[in-house]
C-alpha cells in the first residue's frame, strides 16, 4: 500500500495503521503498489473575488491534478496484475458550500466526478476506484479553521470524526470486489 500526503495528520495515521509506504510525487520515485490511498491536499482560504489566482490554482493542481497523475502512474501495473484499489480522500465541502473554500471545493468536486469515469475504464481489470468524502475530523485541516470548535455544533452527531472511521472505510473498500466509482460520505450527518 502506498499513501500520498503521508506527512499530514490523516496520512500519518493511515501509514501507521497499515504499515504503508509514504509517497511524495514531487520527490520520490514511483514505488509501485496494488493499493493506493491519496491523502494529499491543501487549502487556500479566501473569498473568490479576492483570491490570488496563483494560490487558487495551486489548490486545484495539488488536490486534483497531482492526484490524477499519481493514479496515472499506478493504473498500468494494477491493470496488468488484474488487481488494484485506489481510494482518494475528498471532502464534504465539495457539496455543501463553505465560505472561502471555492478552490478546495472545486478541486474535491472535480475529484468526485473524475473517479466515476476512471472507475468505469478500469473495472474489467479488477481495479476499483473510490473516494471517501470526509466531514470534519479532530485532526488535519480542521484545526486550521478559525473557531473550529464551533463547527462541532453544526454536525448532527455533535462530534468531530475519529480517524478510526477512515481506517475502517479503507479496510472495507480494499476488501470489496464490487464497489467502484462511488464516494462514501463520512461526515456525522453533515450535509
Amino acid at each position: 500500500m502506498v499513501v500520498t500526503g503521508a506527512t499530514g495528520a490523516i496520512g500519518k495515521e493511515i501509514v501507521k495503521a497499515f504499515g504503508a509506504t509514504p509517497y511524495d510525487p514531487r520527490k520520490d520515485e514511483w514505488p509501485g503498489c496494488a493499493i493506493l490511498i491519496n491523502c494529499m491536499g491543501i487549502n487556500y482560504d479566501s473569498s473568490f473575488h479576492d483570491a490570488d489566482p496563483d494560490n487558487w490554482n495551486d489548490v486545484i493542481w495539488t488536490n486534483l491534478l497531482d492526484v490524477a497523475e499519481v493514479m496515472r502512474k499506478a493504473l498500468p501495473e494494477m491493470r496488468e496484475r488484474k488487481y488494484g484499489r485506489i481510494i482518494n480522500l475528498s471532502s464534504v465541502v465539495s457539496s455543501m458550500g463553505v465560505r472561502g473554500t471555492s478552490a478546495y471545493a472545486a478541486s474535491k468536486a472535480g475529484l468526485n466526478g473524475m473517479i466515476k469515469s476512471i472507475a468505469i475504464e478500469n473495472a474489467r481489470h479488477n481495479v476499483l476506484i473510490n473516494n471517501l468524502n470526509l466531514g470534519y475530523f479532530d485532526l488535519g485541516m480542521t484545526h486550521k479553521i478559525k473557531n473550529y470548535e464551533k463547527i462541532k455544533e453544526s454536525i448532527p452527531v455533535l462530534e468531530f470524526g475519529n480517524v478510526g472511521e477512515i481506517i475502517s472505510a479503507i479496510h472495507f473498500l480494499v476488501r470489496s470486489n464490487y464497489i467502484t466509482g462511488t464516494t462514501i460520505d463520512i461526515n456525522g450527518g453533515l450535509w
